[in-house]
């Protein structure tokens, strides 16, 4: 009896834990400090590193992910374009020294928004954006001698953000911003096959710690056969600690 109630105490330590890995919804990544005037953009972003904190009642965890996505954004006019992009995530982490026979398997997110050129004045623009960020699939697993566990997260969120880029010539500019999220609806899921038949699931909602982030970042950009490029780098700070890089390329 003693035994299987550790058990169900460490299933459900695990649960509580785990549901706060579900989603990195680190959505730095792509280039929101530059809109293109005419015509399709398309965008590569390689999320390098990224870390969210998040929280479940009293319990507060890290959680790093890696993630790939390949982005278009469409121009309305010359001062707003409207963008989505798809990511996978490659890889992930809990960063708690009780949970590391966590196993990550894979995750998908969607991101959808618009950003605008608000301003513009000698070597000074702001740009400003709205985006809704979707987790369809995010999972993990790990298995023990009586059941298989299976972690599946979903949900949504909404960013908003603004930044402020210096041109230090034609091809570099630096540039900065906050970023705030001030909707977000997480759910993870618990989902234990027992070896000897029976499953069991749990769910629970979930939350970040905190709503900003800082983002500074770089940007080189060039021209090729009249169209123009841009490589930026980006590094975020606060809620979200990211480093991002994406290349933009005019169709």
């Amino acid at each position: 009896m003693k035994k299987q109630s550790a058990i169900i105490l460490s299933v459900s330590i695990i649960f509580l834990l785990t549901i706060l890995t579900s989603i990195s919804l680190a959505f730095t990544g792509y280039n929101k400090s530059s809109v293109t005037e005419k015509g399709l953009e398309l965008s590569f972003i390689s999320n390098l590193k990224s870390k969210i904190d998040w929280e479940y009642k009293n319990f507060e965890m890290e959680i790093e992910r890696k993630f790939i996505g390949v982005g278009v954004a469409n121009s309305i006019g010359n001062s707003i374009n409207l963008y989505g992009s798809l990511n996978y995530i490659y890889d992930g982490e809990v960063n708690h020294e009780d949970f590391n026979a966590l196993n990550y398997d894979s995750g998908f997110f969607t991101n959808i928004g618009v950003k605008m050129n608000s301003y513009n004045e000698n070597k000074i623009s702001v740009f400003v954006y709205g985006q809704i960020n979707y987790i369809f699939s995010d999972d993990w697993s790990y298995s023990d001698y009586q059941a298989d566990f299976k972690f599946e997260n979903s949900g949504i969120e909404l960013s908003v953000g603004a930044y402020g880029k210096y041109s230090i010539d034609k091809a570099f500019s630096i540039f900065g911003g906050l970023e705030l999220v001030p909707y977000s609806d997480i759910e993870g899921e618990l989902i234990e096959d027992i070896k000897n038949g029976g499953r069991i699931s749990y769910s629970d909602d979930y939350e970040r710690e905190s709503f900003f982030s800082l983002k500074i970042g770089a940007e080189y950009s060039f021209e090729k056969f009249d169209k123009k490029y841009n490589v930026a780098s980006e590094i975020s700070f606060g809620n979200e600690q990211a480093f991002t890089l994406s290349v933009c390329i005019p169709m």
